[in-house]
């Protein structure tokens, strides 16, 4: 399954680097439009995803602006135990393995996450640097999911891919 992280496109709270410079405004819309492009790309390509919402508001809101998916709150203090519990409460419902993408990637190929689900069949991780020293995806197998990859982690930082392979080679997963 494909766990995909939204917030709702308030004015304000998404984009807001970008809202300095646009209008707070403007960057929720951009935003928004973000998000529906991300999840039509997915339909496309018979991706589902397992929409992971920032529960600052209501499950129906999310319904209203999106449309039926399937929905899942976000839990957790920081960014990495929301990850964490995500992909975690994937396996309850079932998945073997699950990929976890953010919402504010207009241009990823639905493929990257066809391939990495496909990768995941053979191997225990993977994930998909970016260019700002982040990274764009992570997967694991039900079996290698471990909590140690997301805690006390430096987000949003040029460090956070480094640090996570080191972490993932420190427990003996290979990505």
């Amino acid at each position: 399954i494909v766990i995909t992280f939204v917030k709702y496109p308030e004015a304000g709270m998404v984009k807001t680097r970008l809202g300095e410079k646009l209008g707070y405004d403007a960057a929720a819309k951009l935003y928004s439009a973000f998000v529906r492009d991300m999840l039509h790309n997915f339909a496309a390509k018979g991706i589902a995803p397992l929409i992971a919402y920032d529960p600052f508001r209501t499950e129906a809101e999310y319904r209203t602006w999106l449309g039926e998916h399937n929905y899942l709150p976000q839990q957790g203090s920081d960014l990495g135990e929301r990850m964490y519990n995500a992909m975690r409460s994937a396996f309850v419902r079932g998945f073997d393995s699950c990929v976890l993408t953010g919402s504010d990637l207009p241009d990823l190929d639905p493929e990257y996450l066809l391939q990495a689900a496909h990768y995941l069949k053979e191997t225990p991780a993977c994930i998909g640097t970016a260019s700002d020293g982040g990274y764009y995806l992570i997967g694991f197998q039900k079996e290698s999911l471990t909590d140690s990859i997301f805690k006390n982690m430096e987000w949003s930082t040029k460090k956070v891919f480094a640090s996570t392979i080191s972490r993932l080679k420190r427990k003996s997963i290979t990505p």
